[in-house]
């Protein structure tokens, strides 16, 4: 039988004899797993434990753990990331969209963002951000790297308010990047979230952007981070494909115009994703960078309510899952801080404005 590490041992499966006792610190050393670590996240995983059905038959993998078991009473510490014969699963969605900002649209200090990350990172794997301002970049980043959070962070730059604040935020990028170089937080950037669809800009100044962005990070010496744009998958055409490291596309289908099932509404999600992948070609990795479901609100005839928001993402989850697909679902929390637009758009969150849940998350992955 094997023992498998997920996230947290990148080294794959550890023995027995590979452990070493440590006599200085009282403890076992596990190659490739950070016990501090280990303690904010165990509870991130499922544990499957075999030998609950096998009538719990001594076998070596028992003695080997109930001889562990009796060294920690004896005064030793260990404390792997998980038995030696049990497996785990992932009990956290792909990720999740982040903006931090208070009811009244004013930047959170850090220790309320250190908080709110704590419990995102106990829902999701990944956190996407959309801009460096408010210092939200810099408090995410902290607060994984502080807490010890296994939580990857994909940043955004916001170019909505033109190349002065565009650059500025670059800038910001890459200062925290080559802080936290070796690390392993910072997994891609995103530069802009659905331009064309804002007509913030052309698609020309667009694939300008990314480039000149590209080249202003490569040359800074960061050369392992994706750099993309987001946009609508509607309005992603080929060429904007083609300047991007990986295609991210926002899909919401809250707005489609005739409601005839949660079910249908997440297959219209993956009908769309199929039918960009013929668009752009199959030779680029497609992620949603927004898919999800308001919980109050209208839209036409339509009212939406708590039950549906939870039954979409569970069914949306479950499909991406099974599709090997990766995700962010939006979003973390309400954004009452929207208070131009419709209440549907505030109310899109898993968590409230208050970071309370709506229901439960657990169960999301665990189809």
């Amino acid at each position: 039988m094997q023992t498998i590490f997920t996230e947290i041992s990148a080294k794959g499966p550890v023995n027995e004899a590979d452990m070493k006792i440590n006599p200085i610190k009282r403890s076992i050393d596990v190659p490739g797993i950070n016990i501090e670590a280990d303690r904010n996240n165990r509870r991130n995983f499922e544990y499957e434990n075999p030998l609950r059905f096998k009538g719990h038959r001594k076998n070596r993998h028992t003695r080997q753990w109930h001889k562990h078991h009796n060294r920690m009473r004896e005064g030793w510490y260990y404390e792997p990331a998980f038995p030696p014969f049990m497996k785990i699963r992932e009990k956290r969605i792909w990720g999740l969209a982040y903006s931090p900002y208070r009811d009244d649209g004013k930047c959170p200090d850090y220790n309320v963002i250190s908080k709110e990350v704590l419990q995102i990172s106990r829902t999701a794997r990944n956190v996407r951000l959309y801009s460096t301002d408010c210092n939200q970049l810099e408090h995410v980043l902290q607060s994984i790297f502080e807490h010890k959070l296994n939580l990857g962070v994909y940043a955004g730059i916001w170019i909505s308010e033109g190349k002065p604040r565009a650059e500025s935020e670059v800038n910001e990028f890459i200062r925290l990047s080559k802080k936290y170089q070796g690390s392993g937080i910072i997994k891609g950037l995103s530069v802009g979230n659905e331009e064309l669809f804002k007509k913030s800009t052309t698609e020309n100044e667009l694939i300008q952007m990314i480039e000149s962005a590209k080249k202003k990070i490569i040359d800074s010496g960061i050369q392992y981070i994706p750099i993309y744009t987001t946009e609508v998958d509607s309005l992603f055409s080929s060429r904007l494909a083609a300047a991007c490291d990986l295609v991210q596309v926002n899909v919401h289908v809250a707005f489609d115009k005739e409601f005839v099932s949660i079910h249908s509404r997440v297959s219209s999600v993956f009908s769309r994703v199929e039918s960009l992948k013929s668009r752009i070609g199959p030779n680029k990795r497609i992620r949603i960078g927004e898919t999800g479901y308001p919980s109050a609100g209208t839209f036409g005839s339509q009212q939406f309510t708590i039950s549906n928001a939870a039954a979409f993402a569970k069914s949306f989850c479950c499909r991406a899952k099974a599709h090997d697909l990766e995700y962010f679902y939006f979003e973390a929390k309400d954004s009452l801080w929207k208070k131009q637009l419709p209440k549907l758009e505030q109310n899109f969150g898993l968590f409230d404005a208050g970071f309370r849940k709506k229901f439960a998350t657990r169960p999301l992955e665990i189809c």
